[in-house]
């Protein structure tokens, strides 16, 4: 009967790998002939654009259901139409906004199967196509495939004597037969068209606008950002674990990196105690493990490894035993649910070695354990880890014979299955990430040991990141005996302590490093505008027309109740028109507004920010009175942004300032986020699924306004 059991087992976990395997496809695009190419800046690297050619046609394969998006410069500002054809014969048509200095883009859906795409445009532009495995987002340009029309004929250009004349301010060139009789109108050359020489140009498309601009009255100071130190390629805490998926040493996380590609690690662990088997004996092992690990798709990552035991009491004999290639293999696979939150199932399967000298493959020993992981990220720089399992544990079965106390510690042989519950937290501070875990498996079936013999150990432990890539891993840790350190004989009993030496390096890690773009920081600080004369009120701008809808307001200390001068005030959240208080009676004036709510901010040196929503009736007048608390030994700035893909598409991404415990989200629609911080210098992090994570180093001093406007490069 336990045979039967161990061979179902063996057959579900060898299917369930098998049948994995294949789904592990990396989603590609592949062009159809060659095409020049062209070297443009994204940020702070170089990428190679597909030169398109007005008119010309570009062609790619890509195997679907997946998306690729479609990233497009130019070489100057304006509005080009495609045209794009499905090979089953769909086709569909978009115009977009290029740009020269960065990337707009569109999304182009495949359809199930292998297809081949066409593309031109009617400007020469530079393309970048870049595959994904992800629906559009809101806002984002889509391609929308419809069947090909039927040829339609054309209609007749229009004379050209149905042409408009031009205004009379346009000056028609000179014609050498003016004094002449006019000819036929058939052979009239029509002047040329107006418009180039009689409107203005275009207004720049809304996305090109800053989230805030300078205000009258103000300065405007550009920093270049270049020169920051460069920041950590990710502020995920985990790297490989002691089995070789992501995680912390014992605890795995849920969800493996999509864009790391190969990891390679080996560890070594000691451990050494007298009277630990019985009184007075020796007892000291030494245990190896060499782990591969990759993740050929986002979620789905592959792993296998062989371990080495080598261990040796004086108290029995033989003394000494050597357990040799313990070899493992799993699949795992992980979900991100929520931005916080992540679920992950893995299956692994041990082949233990067994029979004389410990050198012959088991097959009735194959154990077998099933986990799900959850994760919860409240901080990118923070990670807690649950695992919840069961071990199938056969490596009872492994010999026919009776094991010595010595031999069955050497050989890991356990006399029961095991019910697993690991808990794990690790927090990253620079380039070095500590972390903690609690780990039990306590023991289930007939004549398992009670709850205080079974094994529970903790660990601690530190990752470090010796290089600025974070390719290189090492870990250094300490497992610390809870119970089961005394377990009676006969029962799985662990050291009291164990020590652990791990590297790691991942091949890919270079796909993943949060990129330092050159920004430009925009520092508003209002110029005190002297008080016109005649106005008690102190407005520091003057006013298009007098008129009804002013708001008339004070500023006044909350304590004191004494009037403050030199306040800013902000009136609006688009337009913003900033004015000052009086400074001798605190009072201040807007320009006539129309009737409806409106939001005003009051910002003073030495103050806390106040901010109310004013309700602006027909009346001429609408008072207000803003009563600021004294900042206690803190001054206040506000750090306000936009957020966007690098096809330009607004992004609900979530900013961090972990320095000021602040989390907040950009606007879904808008892609901005504005927030009061105090003054310093902090990183902001700014981070979404599917994107890559950015970093910012920011410096606010009192009553400034730091502007961010952030492009995210998609995961690949």
């Amino acid at each position: 009967m336990r045979a039967a059991c161990v061979r179902q087992v063996t057959s579900l976990t060898l299917g369930l790998l098998l049948a994995l395997l294949p789904a592990a496809v990396v989603a590609q695009v592949k062009t159809v002939g060659s095409y020049p190419t062209k070297k443009l800046k994204d940020g702070g690297k170089n990428v190679e654009y597909l030169v398109l050619a007005k008119d010309g046609w570009l062609r790619f394969k890509a195997k679907g259901p997946q998306g690729v998006v479609v990233l497009l410069r130019a070489e100057a500002r304006g509005e080009v139409a495609f045209e794009l054809e499905l090979d089953e014969g769909q086709v569909a048509q978009l115009q977009l906004q290029v740009d020269a200095r960065i990337s707009r883009g569109f999304f182009v859906p495949v359809p199930r199967g292998a297809h081949e795409v066409g593309m031109r445009a009617n400007g020469d532009v530079g393309v970048r196509l870049v595959p994904v495995r992800r629906k559009a987002l809101k806002a984002e340009p889509v391609v929308a495939w419809r069947d090909r029309p039927a040829a339609v004929e054309p209609p007749p250009p229009e004379a050209p004597v149905e042409l408009p004349p031009p205004p009379a301010a346009v000056e028609p060139p000179p014609a050498p037969v003016a004094v002449e009789p006019p000819p036929p109108p058939a052979a009239v050359e029509p002047p040329p068209p107006p418009a180039p020489v009689a409107l203005p140009a275009p207004p720049p498309p809304p996305a090109e606008v800053p989230a805030a601009a300078p205000q009258p009255g103000g300065a405007e100071e550009s920093v270049r950002v270049s020169d920051l130190p460069p920041p950590a390629p990710s502020a995920d805490p985990a790297g490989p674990s002691l089995l070789g998926p992501w995680g912390l040493q014992h605890v795995w996380a849920a969800v493996p990196s999509a864009s790391r590609t190969l990891l390679l690690g080996a560890s070594l662990g000691y451990f050494y105690a007298p009277d630990f088997l019985v009184e007075g004996d020796t007892q000291q092992r030494l245990a190896g493990r060499l782990t591969l690990s990759g993740v050929p798709v986002e979620g789905l990552e592959l792993y296998a490894g062989l371990g080495v035991v080598s261990s040796q009491n004086d108290a029995f004999s033989p003394g000494a035993s050597l357990t040799v290639g313990d070899p493992f293999l799993g699949v795992r696979y992980g979900h991100q649910v929520l931005d916080w939150l992540g679920l992950g199932l893995s299956v692994q399967a041990l082949f233990p070695t067994g029979g004389s000298g410990f050198t012959t493959l088991s097959t009735e020993g194959l154990s077998t354990r099933i986990l799900a992981a959850f994760d919860l990220r409240p901080l990118p720089e923070l990670l807690v880890a649950l695992n919840v399992g069961y071990h199938f544990d056969n490596t009872r079965f492994i010999f026919d014979h009776e094991l010595g106390e010595a031999q069955r510690f050497a050989a890991g042989v356990n006399p029961h299955d095991q019910v697993l519950a690991a808990l794990g937290a690790a927090y990253t501070l620079g380039p070095v990430a500590p972390f903690l875990e609690l780990v039990m498996t306590p023991a289930v079936g007939g004549g398992a040991p009670a709850f205080e013999d079974s094994p529970m150990w903790l660990t601690l432990g530190l990752r470090a990141w010796p290089f600025q890539r974070h390719d290189l891993h090492l870990v250094l840790s300490a497992d610390v005996g809870i119970l089961g350190v005394d377990a009676p004989a006969g029962k799985a009993r662990i050291p009291p302590y164990d020590l652990h030496l791990g590297v790691a390096w991942d091949f890919g890690v270079e796909q993943t490093r949060v990129e330092v773009r050159e920004v430009t920081r925009v520092v508003v600080r209002e110029v005190p505008v002297p008080v016109p004369a005649g106005e008690g009120e102190g407005a520091a701008v003057p006013c298009a027309a007098p008129g009804a809808g002013r708001v008339r307001g004070l500023v006044l200390d909350a304590a004191t109740g004494e009037p403050l001068g030199g306040a800013r005030v902000a009136v609006g959240t688009r337009e913003v028109t900033t004015f000052l208080s009086d400074p001798e009676q605190g009072a201040f004036a807007t320009c006539p507004v129309a009737p409806g709510p409106l939001k005003i901010r009051v910002v003073r040196e030495g103050y806390k920010e106040e901010s109310q929503v004013v309700l602006v009736t027909e009346a001429p007048e609408t008072p207000v009175t803003f009563r600021l608390q004294v900042a206690t030994g803190q001054s206040f700035g506000t750090l306000r942004g936009t957020v966007r893909s690098m096809a330009g598409t607004p992004l609900q991404a979530l900013v961090t300032i972990p320095a000021r415990g602040k989390k907040l989200r950009a606007d879904r629609g808008t892609g901005k986020f504005e927030v009061q911080l105090g003054t310093g210098t902090f990183d902001v992090l700014v981070s979404m699924p599917g994107f890559v994570t950015q970093r910012r180093k920011v410096s606010l001093e009192t009553g400034d306004v730091v502007i961010l406007n952030l492009e995210l490069d998609p995961t690949r």
